[in-house]
């Protein structure tokens, strides 16, 4: 029984270490997946109550709540969750995705609400889900600040990687 634990531990220790290059090798993005470390993505358990909460700043982007279950990852994600992340394109995007970006803050992942011209310039404004009102709505984000669209998550994984990471360092 003891050497079905210590190969169950190798196992997940060595498929955490190679997870990136195969990740890389699929979806080749510049960052094949992340761990978020934030719950502003995060949704209560009850959907409707979450609405509720947030429907506001969705609204005044003419985002329904129908709308809005429709979108990729509808249902946000939790701080330790791994997200998968894939290159792309600001003409591949559209409201709703879920992005990774770079500001002079740091590195964000929230919702598209509004994709927009400025002065022949594409933008793009954000919000985390979780994030009420107006509250961290990033307006203007340009096109070269987009890293990847979130296209998948893992629950709670990253959790394991960071335990991971600080006992091998």
């Amino acid at each position: 029984m003891k050497i079905r634990t210590i190969l169950s531990i190798i196992f997940i220790i060595i498929g955490f270490l190679f997870l990136p290059i195969i990740f890389k090798l699929i979806f080749n993005p510049s960052l094949p997946f992340v761990i978020s470390i934030s719950n502003s993505m995060a949704h209560e358990e009850n959907f409707d109550q979450w609405w509720m909460e947030q429907k506001y700043t969705y609204n005044e982007n003419e985002i329904t709540k129908e709308q809005f279950k429709s979108f990729p990852l509808s249902k946000g994600f939790k701080a330790g969750d791994i997200l998968i992340v894939k290159d792309t394109t600001y003409d591949n995007l559209k409201r709703g995705d879920v992005i990774l970006f770079n500001t002079n803050r740091g590195i964000f992942t929230h919702r598209i609400i509004k994709k927009y011209q400025e002065n022949e310039m594409n933008y793009l404004q954000t919000k985390g889900d979780n994030n009420y009102e107006s509250q961290d709505v990033e307006k203007k984000i340009e096109e070269k600040q987009i890293i990847g669209k979130v296209i998948g998550r893992i629950p709670k994984m990253g959790k394991i990687k960071i335990w991971l990471i600080n006992i091998f360092s």
